[in-house]
């Protein structure tokens, strides 16, 4: 049963409250409503002026009952029938279930007609060779195939050239497509000269156990120069990390 939502408020129901002079008409309809599902029909048959007061439960008197709901639109009469106004049309799906329902269920849809048949026999001749220049074609292919070998291979590999600036000191472990970096010594010569104050193989060893200690912390391959600048230039800011030319002078003699 499908009740709209404005119900309550609608002009029908305002009137038929009027008629009545009571707050609880709505109720009345809604079981007249129920009775309509449950016999599976919008029209009853009329055998007394007290059958549509006993259906709805209404307290007022039969006849002045019956004409309320008559004059307020919820229901028509017919001879001997007793019609709920537009039940059949807002329940029309329900209804429509229900028939369905005697007639073994959902009635199948058709399937559309085949479009096309089946290939009777081979083709008579096979495509022919292409317009295009194979060897332009195959070229460009493995161009293609050598160029992405080539980037695979570069990101296997660890970051930093040990041929070309000496042998590696440390490995860094990294995060992203190069997955270590090497320190050479020629970068760790030019960091020594740099930072003069500072024992700069200690701090680097010092900078690889904190990567290793904080993994989720770890960088890319191309940003470890940057991460041991600032970490050495951080340690050369700080006066306990540094060596001073007073901690190498030798204490002065005192005579008597």
């Amino acid at each position: 049963m499908i009740v709209q939502p404005d119900f309550l408020d609608h002009w029908k129901t305002c009137l038929l409250c009027d008629l009545l002079n009571d707050t609880a008409a709505p109720l009345y309809v809604i079981r007249l409503w129920a009775h309509c599902q449950n016999r599976k029909t919008h029209r009853l048959q009329r055998t007394n002026m007290a059958m549509l007061k006993a259906i709805c439960k209404a307290p007022q008197d039969a006849d002045a009952f019956e004409r309320a709901m008559l004059e307020a639109g919820f229901i028509e009469i017919e001879s001997d029938e007793i019609i709920a106004h537009d039940w059949d049309e807002a329940n029309a799906s329900l209804i429509a279930s229900w028939h369905n329902g005697r007639n073994g269920g959902r009635p199948r849809m058709n399937k559309p007609p085949k479009t096309h048949g089946y290939p009777k026999d081979n083709p008579k001749q096979t495509q022919g060779e292409p317009m295009a220049n194979p060897d332009e074609t195959d070229k460009r292919r493995v161009d293609r195939e050598e160029k992405i070998r080539g980037e695979n291979t570069s990101c296997a590999k660890p970051h930093g050239d040990s041929t070309q600036e000496g042998e590696a000191v440390l490995v860094f472990p990294c995060t992203g497509p190069a997955r270590q970096w090497l320190l050479t010594e020629q970068k760790l010569t030019e960091w020594s000269e740099t930072y003069n104050t500072l024992d700069v193989e200690a701090q680097v060893r010092l900078a690889l156990q904190w990567i290793k200690d904080n993994p989720s912390k770890r960088k890319t391959a191309q940003g470890m120069p940057r991460f041991l600048g600032n970490w050495l230039s951080n340690a050369a800011n700080n006066p306990r990390t540094t060596k001073t030319a007073d901690a190498y002078q030798p204490k002065p003699i005192i005579t008597l």
